[in-house]
Order: C-alpha cells, then structure tokens, then sequence
C-alpha cells in the first residue's frame, strides 16, 4: 500500500520540482529567530479562518504546526518556502519572482517529500501535512496548477491511507485539506473532491435541525428551489449561532470550522462553480451563487495578492444579479442583501462604483432612504454575523458612496 503511494503521488511532486541553487546556503531567514516568529504567525493563522479568528482558530492546531515543524525536517522547509511565499506577497514581488530562500526550502522540501513517500512515513500526518503546505504554497503564489497538482496528490495519499476517516482523529489536518478542497472549487478549477468528509449539522450542533428562523431571503426562495431553499435556512442558522454571545462561549474551534466546511460543500454540491448552473429560476441561481459568495468571507484567504480570488464566481453571480427575469421577480431587501454580499466578497475595487454603485442606487429608490444604518438594519434580517460583516459592510457602503457617512450601527 505504502509503495503504491509512492508510484501514484511522487511523480507529481517530481514534475513540479522547482531547479536546485547552484550552491548550498544558510538562508538568513533561519539565522533570524524574531523574523521567524512572526511571519510563523502569520502563517499559522491561514489555518483558521481569519475573519472569525478570536473564535476560530484553535490553539491546538496552531501548536500543532509548530510541533511539525520541530520533529520533521521535510515540513520544517515546507512551512519555511511558505512563510517565504508569504513574505514575497507582502513586498509585492511578482509571481515570475521569488526569493533565493524561497527556491531553496521548496527545492529541499520536495526531495524530502519525495524520499518519505518511498518510506513507511509515506502517508504520515507530517508528510500529508507538508503536502497541504505546498498546495497553500501554490494558492499563495496564485500558481493554481501547481496547487491542484498538489492537492491530487495529496488526495491520493489520503486515498492510500484509507479514506478521510483516518485522519478524523486529527481535526486541524482534515479542516486544512478540506478548506485548500474548497478553495479550489469555488476557484472554479475542479469540483469539490473531498465533501464526503463534511459532517452533517447536527452531528455539529445537536439542536441545528429544529432551531427556527425567518428571514426575506428564506420566503424568497421558498417556491424556487427545494435544495436553495434548505441551504438558506441553514445558512440564516449558522448566522443566528455566530452571533449568539452564549453560542460563542459553547462552541470550540473545531465546530466552527465545520459548519463553515459543511454549508460550503453543501452550497458546491448544488451546483460546482466549475460547471453550467442546474438551476432553471433566476432568483434560486442568483440566491444561491450568493449564498456560496457569503460563505467566502468565512474562508482561509491564502490568496491575497490576486487580482480577482474567486473570478468565476464573480463573472456568474454578476450575470444573475443582471438577469432581466431575477431582477423583475425579486423583492428590493433581498435585491439589497445580494448585492451587499458582492461588495463583500468578489468584486475588484473597480467595480464599486462602476458595476455596484449605480444598482444599489436603483434599489434604494424604491426604499426612499440612502443612509447605510438604514441598509444595515436590513442586513440584520439576512445571513450578516455582525462581528464579521459590520466593518467591511460599512466600507463597501463607503466605497460606493463616498460622501455618505457609513457608520456602524
């Protein structure tokens, strides 16, 4: 089993082997303890969900890098190509550029991974970890190829070590193969690989299933689509849970993780972006690519220095906020919330008062008001987890309206 790891993943990271320095060095990287530690928090905290990161991101699995980076050599230059990825991204440096120190431990990296997978560490969790950290790698250099050649690889040796199953006892290794997963579907670069692995809502949280909601986007979608129609209450759900002060302070870090990993994988297995929608109403098409651009700003975003990080998704949920036929059938707050959450998550900064502006305008017409603390007051009635959404909402407004005063409120 082990040797059928090492035929099926090594090519792969054969192929993509970047060129060996010329001459071996120490980079100065190593030689800095305090450089290090930052950008090792930096890192680390890729492997939490940033916006909900005071909640989300579990000590233990931040320790448990650390741990990795200690006891394997092969993910010790793993972690370091990437906090050196990380670092390039933040001087601006261009994709086609990179550090020396950089080539170096990704060069090393792949020699030692490609040796373990001749190994009994074929499938370990630190070589499995040290894969996941060279498709972060890819997704951070926005070298998407390389990223899912990684992760097919990384797939496989799941695969060799008996499924998703095996590593449940290891949360923090699971919630990172399965966020990268995500990332590259709502990238619209494959569909989901690994969905059977999400947890059912109520294996989350107990009382999920009859907790009771209400909101416009719910009896918006009520007649249009059965599946759109469950996925939005589930999500109007999960923003009940996260705004509950008490909820906060019940659930751990892991809970959070997989409710935002379950409704992703639920909202992608109605749909994949990658293909033609299935989804014959426009206002379920539009409700529910709006509903997988919410989940978005829960998300890892490894990716910073694109342009556009979810492109294809951004070009389709556009065309059905355009739709002739949706913008007839829907209601102005719904309309509103739609467009509020493209502010939020897909759009380039261009496009806020070229595209945003002027159809935010228009449904404001129909309210009479302008002001964002009117705006607001209606997001609460729609999936909006104050503590995430309040401050970007406020600049999005602001964006689009520069002389309005958009406050918190």
């Amino acid at each position: 089993m082990l040797a059928a790891a090492a035929v099926t993943v090594q090519p792969i990271l054969v192929q993509l082997s970047p060129r060996q320095p010329s001459a071996p060095h120490r980079p100065k990287s190593i030689a800095n303890p305090q450089y290090h530690r930052a950008v090792m928090c930096r890192v680390t905290d890729s492997t939490g969900y940033p916006t909900l990161a005071k909640l989300a991101t579990s000590a233990s699995a931040k320790k448990l890098w650390f741990q990795y980076m200690l006891v394997d050599e092969a993910y010790f230059h793993c972690f370091v190509a990437l906090s050196e990825a990380c670092v390039d991204l933040a001087l601006g440096k261009k994709r086609e550029s990179c550090s020396s120190e950089y080539r170096h431990h990704l060069a090393t990296a792949l020699r030692l991974i490609n040796s373990n997978l001749s190994s009994h560490e074929a499938v370990s969790d630190t070589n499995i970890a040290g894969v996941i950290a060279l498709c972060d790698v890819g997704l951070i250099r926005a070298n998407l190829c390389q990223a899912r050649a990684y992760f097919e690889g990384l797939c496989r040796m799941i695969k060799v070590r008996g499924g998703t199953g095996q590593l449940q006892g290891n949360p923090a290794l699971l919630q990172k193969a399965q966020s990268i997963d995500i990332d590259l579907a709502l990238l619209g670069w494959c569909p989901a690989q690994l969905s059977k692995s999400a947890k059912e809502l109520d294996q989350i949280v107990p009382i999920f299933s009859v907790l009771e909601v209400t909101s416009p986007l719910v009896n918006a979608v009520r007649n249009t689509d059965q599946d759109v129609f469950k996925a939005a209450q589930d999500v109007m759900k999960m923003s009940r849970i996260f705004n509950s002060s008490v909820a906060s302070r019940k659930l751990g870090a892991d809970a959070f993780h997989d409710i935002v990993i379950s409704l992703c994988y639920r909202l992608l297995g109605i749909g994949a972006i990658s293909g033609a929608s299935k989804l014959s109403n426009p206002v379920a098409r539009a409700a529910h690519l709006g509903l997988i651009a919410f989940m978005t700003t829960f998300l890892p975003h490894l990716s910073h220095g694109r342009d556009q990080m979810y492109h294809v998704l951004s070009r389709k949920y556009k065309a059905a906020l355009s739709n002739a036929a949706f913008r007839k059938s829907i209601d102005p707050a719904t309309h509103l919330w739609l467009l509020m959450v493209a502010g939020l998550s897909v759009l380039e900064d261009g496009e806020f008062s070229e595209w945003l502006a002027p159809r935010i305008s228009e449904v404001l017409d129909q309210f009479g008001m302008d002001e964002w603390s009117f705006a607001r007051r209606l997001m609460g009635k729609y999936p909006w987890v104050n503590s995430v959404h309040d401050t970007p909402g406020a600049a999005v407004w602001q964006k689009c309206f520069p002389t309005s005063t958009a406050q918190n409120n």
